[in-house]
């Protein structure tokens, strides 16, 4: 699940990733956050990279933004059946929303993803796109 509701725990950034996936090897994890465009940044961090402490729920060493994509690729890694993202770019500017887009596609192919917004353009994303309005599902 790729919540707007982000938990990162107080460990480094590597440990914080390898929470979907706890057996994968470096070269998985930074394939992951390659794929959810938060690699570099995590290299740029001053306290070590991926082996930077987070702090209590991200907010000491990144941005809400960072700690969305890093939810990414933790979601990239799991790589499981089902996927739901709920308003997994609430906390990005248009910018790099309109550059994880494309990722959030990409993270949807070959699975079964549910994905919550209220942001229409993520629904380009999306094979069927439903709504609720007045209590009533809508199929659009």
């Amino acid at each position: 699940m790729v919540s707007q509701d982000l938990f990162l725990f107080n460990t480094t950034v590597r440990e914080n990733i390898l929470y979907s996936r706890p057996g994968a090897s470096d070269a998985e994890v930074i394939a992951a956050t390659r794929k959810a465009q938060i690699h570099d940044e995590i290299l740029a961090l001053s306290e070590g990279g991926y082996e930077t402490v987070v702090g209590e729920r991200g907010g000491a060493q990144l941005s809400v933004g960072q700690r969305q994509r890093i939810a990414i690729a933790r979601a990239f890694l799991k790589d499981v059946p089902i996927l739901i993202m709920d308003e997994p770019t609430s906390a990005l500017d248009e910018q790099t929303e309109q550059a994880i887009i494309p990722v959030l596609k990409n993270l949807s192919t070959s699975r079964t993803s549910i994905l919550i917004s209220h942001r229409p353009s993520l629904l380009g994303i999306a094979d069927h796109v439903y709504a609720i309005q007045d209590g009533e599902i809508l199929k659009k």
